[in-house]
């Protein structure tokens, strides 16, 4: 069974393709077991849409110069470049296609590749990322319950909580809830048991999960965030059908609802799947993966709908890639 980087990389291609108007296809990745992951993630979702990958290029993990990769890339008017790299050599692709005054292909990466180091880049401008989990700010919306873990974490540690700290608390309550399920007398077998029997698991950051015999990855979403310097943000909204796409799990019948967003006041974003309005991030360098966040059904069964997302800061789109 693939890892989520597969799924990412799949919905990526599907959203680029047929939401963005992309043609040329190309990969870039390391030369791992990880990397490999990704290049399989985007040649099967080409595959199923008849498509083809214009170009690929293959990297070692501590490869530095990526000059020559990037002509041969250019060269073959690649417009979607989906990465299989992680913080240090994003930044350095990032780096050197900025240096070339290449910028008219959309970079995309994925968790793998999703961090204020790369925010924190000039060279970061514009690029994209696939997560299962999106960073929160202090200027976020959240419940009662976030903010007091947010604030909490905070007090105890000095520092805002990152992915990790999400990923963590996340872990460990999935690990509780499955120990209550199996109660006392505790096998190995009884967890396992457990864990496969959570199928619709909302955790506290209101991502969705869920778990089965042949599912053992959990994440049914993804989000793609886009990192915009402050001088390209733009107070404007377009419109985009509802993307879609089938990985082969099981779909739930009714997706969870996102709840809308309150931020300051400065641009208004509708949320499909609530119907209300919120309004854009603050004007904060520090916080460059800000987001809108909207839903997408991606399964095989979805009704028809729009959403509407504006194009200022940083955008977020919760994807469904059962």
């Amino acid at each position: 069974q693939h890892g989520i980087y597969y799924d990412e990389m799949r919905a990526a291609v599907k959203y680029f393709v047929e939401q963005e108007g992309k043609e040329h296809v190309c990969v870039m990745y390391q030369d791992t077991d990880y990397g490999i992951e990704i290049l399989e993630g985007v040649q099967d979702q080409t595959a199923e849409m008849g498509i083809p990958i214009v170009e690929t290029s293959a990297h070692k993990p501590d490869a530095t110069e990526f000059t020559a990769a990037i002509l041969r890339l250019r060269n073959a008017n690649c417009d979607l470049v989906l990465m299989g790299t992680v913080h240090r050599d994003t930044i350095l692709v990032l780096d050197s296609a900025r240096k070339m005054g290449w910028d008219d292909v959309a970079w995309v990466g994925n968790n793998a590749a999703y961090g204020q180091v790369i925010a924190e880049h000039e060279a970061g401008e514009g690029y994209y990322a696939f997560v299962h989990m999106a960073r929160l700010y202090p200027d976020d919306d959240m419940t009662p319950e976030v903010r007091a873990w947010f604030e909490g974490y905070v007090e105890r540690f000095g520092e805002e909580p990152g992915l990790p700290a999400m990923e963590g608390w996340r872990g460990a309550d999935l690990v509780v809830q499955a120990l209550e399920i199996a109660g006392r007398d505790l096998t190995r077998e009884k967890l396992v048991a457990a864990l496969e029997s959570m199928h619709d698991v909302t955790d506290m950051f209101g991502y969705h999960l869920s778990f089965g015999p042949d599912d053992h990855k959990g994440a049914s979403e993804s989000v793609l965030s886009r990192l915009l310097t402050m001088g390209a943000m733009k107070k404007t909204t377009r419109k985009s059908p509802v993307t879609r796409i089938h990985h082969g799990l099981t779909v739930p019948e009714n997706p969870p609802a996102r709840r809308a967003a309150r931020r300051p006041p400065a641009v208004d974003v509708s949320r499909t799947m609530s119907g209300e309005d919120g309004s854009g991030p603050p004007q904060n360098p520090t916080s460059l993966f800000q987001r809108s966040i909207q839903s997408a059904d991606f399964s095989p069964t979805a009704r028809g709908g729009a959403w509407r997302v504006s194009s200022h800061g940083v955008m977020r789109l919760f994807i469904l890639s059962e």
